[in-house]
């Protein structure tokens, strides 16, 4: 693109077209500056016989497309395998996204809230025992650890006893296969375990309401048994008010015996 400077001073008409530049098989750029403009660009020469086209020249196709120029305006950072664990199909909006944050370690707990502003106390809510952070929260309280020990009790799973960050770490890798029903569920329920969990904390700080350990684990077991809704995405199928489950892909979390397209009551109520 030319400026307003080097338009005037290349003798150019303000209304020119491009036409106005060519002289048979060659750039006219002997007036004023585009000779040194014409230098600077790649080696190319006009040709009056061709239809004139608009050239994507950011991407291989010559295409362009909002995917190639938003990749290329865009910050490029490392793939955070986290993805695999949060953002999933199944899982209720509300619950990826405070996750996720749990996951950053960006939840305003109360040892991060005391860094910029004075609070009467940094003991957690749910135990008064120590003080409130990512690693106490999920699931080192007493109070989250009997919620999370509930729901994996129902659900069939085993999760390593480890920090929060070693958990994350330890899930990615145990349960990143999105096909995987004993996987899918494992997911779900860490999403609503800290979804309940974090709206447990705020309900006492905030409403000064007390939820029992049975009850937040209830909630979460409800949402898991949502999973009877499940579509063909995760090899499920519906058949005469039945739900088959081909190839026992969903067999040992809930030791049912494994046969070959066995069928089992609809809704199929995995953490009852």
């Amino acid at each position: 693109m030319l400026t307003h400077r080097q338009l005037a001073t290349s003798g150019i008409p303000w209304s020119a077209h491009v036409s106005a530049i060519i002289e048979g098989d060659n750039w006219k750029t002997s007036e004023g500056n585009l000779q040194t403009i014409w230098a600077s660009l790649p080696a190319y020469k006009p040709d009056p016989h061709k239809e004139d086209q608009i050239i994507w020249s950011q991407h291989g196709t010559d295409k362009f497309s909002i995917a190639t120029a938003w990749d290329l305006i865009r910050h490029h950072s490392p793939t955070q395998d986290t993805h695999l664990l949060i953002w999933q199909k199944e899982h209720i909006p509300r619950h990826a996204f405070i996750l996720w944050l749990a996951v950053q370690g960006r939840l305003r707990t109360r040892d991060r809230i005391s860094t910029t502003t004075a609070i009467p106390s940094l003991l957690c809510v749910l135990c008064n025992q120590e003080p409130e952070t990512h690693d106490h929260l999920f699931f080192r309280c007493h109070h989250s650890r009997a919620v999370w020990e509930t729901v994996n009790r129902h659900a069939g799973l085993t999760w390593p006893s480890l920090s929060w960050n070693q958990l994350i770490d330890w899930a990615i890798v145990a349960h990143k296969c999105k096909k995987n029903v004993t996987s899918m569920i494992a997911r779900l329920s860490l999403a609503a375990s800290v979804y309940n969990v974090w709206q447990e904390r705020n309900r006492r700080i905030f409403s000064h309401q007390f939820q029992g350990r049975d009850y937040l684990a209830s909630e979460i077991i409800q949402v898991a048994n949502s999973l009877s809704d499940c579509d063909h995405h995760y090899a499920f199928e519906r058949e005469d008010g039945l739900l088959r489950v081909p190839n026992g892909t969903a067999c040992f979390p809930w030791n049912i015996q494994h046969t070959t397209g066995f069928q089992v009551p609809f809704p199929f109520e995995i953490f009852r």
